[in-house]
């Protein structure tokens, strides 16, 4: 075969590998504090939780505003359509009565003019104030707020979920770049022994059959680099939608540089997570509110005082004018006395909203145990997978350069080569995936026991035509 045959050979691959290059980013390089503060302020889940504590809030003041008067004002009209008097009145006669009728006609005549069948106008303004007695307007307000910081707790839980999501989707995109990078050198070294071969057969020095396997072997490794590149964007894809913004804006991502470390024990883990979990303080909020409600519950058949006044107009008929007015001023004093046990039985359905509920902080709190030490674990074995994997790229490089060395000497086998390229670029894989599978379980530990994220917001709420 002509020399120049093997050099289009050889080109061929090269294009391929400078074709399949990844494709530089634009846009800012983003941090993980950036990316954690981009989300927090277009993220759903936030908004929709805001929403939720905002609606709380006014819960609040609904609950204080029963503290304060109450003014209504009513306006009455009355048209009478008919009117029919079936009734007879006794005559008279110089003013005593004779003990007979003079007629039906006359009598009702008499009744009749006696009515007055025209329209009557009234307007009255009243104030009622409630005087808490029973305490039941305290109990809703105490009730409210703990209603209140249940929300408040929630947006902190769902804040700190989302942080967990960023950084393991941040660390995503990272693995995927250091892939990229692996199997960009993966494609570098199979070329160079592939460039040797092809020089080796020119020369006389190797057979076809060998150099088809170095081919091989780069076809393989530019498939493998196609898959990282296409993972990689996919991950981009991810995250832009993670942020809640549009899935194709630009951006790159700052390498970490930092390892951290974990030197708490578990039982010390434990205690933080169920000290700082916004979910098990919503939880246990959710019982103070249950508490109180039932409280108002019990004090339904108890006693209610108001205090008010009233202030009543009538008018002249067809007109504004006054005819006479009154002013009132009233104490009301309402006992239950039997409701048929309408208010025992909801007081007992109260308590067992109070035990599902206890019940349910338990379990979350076992739940929150049993995934601190999980993640814990993972994270020890993230460690000690790293340790392994910096130990096996070690010895996969030498074992590589060795196979290239003896093979360049005469002395090796394609297959020797082949092999250790095969298992440098497993290592190489291995290694990548050990780092950032450690950052990802250290970050999973960070949710776990809510380290840096999800702190319970003050008043937060959306804004008509304005982002959080």
């Amino acid at each position: 075969m002509k020399p120049w045959i093997w050099i289009a050979v050889a080109a061929v691959p090269l294009w391929a590998a400078s074709q399949s290059q990844t494709p530089s980013t634009s846009g800012p390089v983003l941090s993980i504090d950036d990316a954690i503060a981009i989300a927090e302020q277009n993220a759903f889940s936030l908004k929709t939780a805001a929403s939720g504590v905002e609606q709380a809030h006014q819960g609040v003041n609904a609950a204080k505003a029963a503290f304060g008067p109450q003014i209504s004002a009513v306006a009455n009209y009355t048209h009478i359509l008919d009117h029919t008097n079936f009734g007879s009145a006794p005559a008279t006669t110089g003013g005593a009565t004779t003990g007979a009728t003079t007629g039906s006609t006359s009598g009702a005549s008499s009744l009749l003019s006696s009515v007055s069948l025209v329209d009557s106008q009234s307007a009255t303004l009243s104030v009622t104030l409630p005087i808490d007695i029973s305490g039941n307007i305290r109990r809703g307000v105490r009730a409210a707020q703990a209603s209140y910081n249940q929300s408040r707790a929630n947006f902190a839980a769902a804040d700190n979920d989302l942080r967990l999501s960023v950084r393991q989707s941040y660390f995503q995109i990272l693995q995927d770049k250091a892939q990229i990078s692996v199997a960009e050198e993966s494609v570098n070294n199979a070329q160079q022994t592939l460039t040797n071969a092809q020089q080796k057969l020119a020369a006389g020095a190797l057979a076809r059959y060998d150099v088809l396997q170095y081919e091989t072997q780069l076809s393989q490794a530019q498939s493998d680099l196609i898959t990282a590149q296409n993972n990689l964007a996919v991950a981009r894809e991810n995250f832009n939608d993670i942020l809640a913004r549009p899935i194709d804006t630009p951006f790159d991502v700052a390498e970490v540089t930092n390892m951290p470390q974990v030197s708490d024990t578990p039982d010390s883990l434990i205690q933080t997570a169920e000290h700082n979990r916004p979910d098990i303080l919503a939880a246990i909020a959710n019982i103070e509110s249950l508490k109180f409600q039932r409280e108002a519950t019990e004090a339904g058949m108890d006693p209610s005082l108001a205090l008010g006044a009233a202030h009543a107009r009538y008018y002249g008929p067809g007109t504004l004018n006054t005819e006479f007015y009154e002013t009132q001023a009233f104490l009301n004093l309402t006992i239950p006395i039997w409701d048929s046990g309408v208010t025992r039985a909801k007081v007992k359905e109260a308590r067992q909203l109070e035990v599902q509920a206890q019940i349910a902080l338990e379990k979350l709190k076992l739940s929150v145990a049993l995934e601190v030490q999980q993640d814990l674990s993972n994270l020890t074995s993230a460690a000690s997978k790293l340790v392994v994997a910096q130990k096996q790229v070690d010895q996969a490089a030498e074992t590589y350069r060795l196979a290239v060395v003896r093979a360049n000497a005469g002395e090796g086998i394609t297959l020797d080569v082949t092999n250790a390229q095969a298992q440098l670029t497993t290592a190489r894989t291995g290694l990548v995936n050990a780092r950032y599978g450690y950052l990802s379980a250290y970050a999973a530990l960070q949710r776990a026991i809510n380290q840096d994220g999800g702190k319970v917001p003050p008043i937060v709420a959306p804004v008509q035509g304005k982002k959080l």
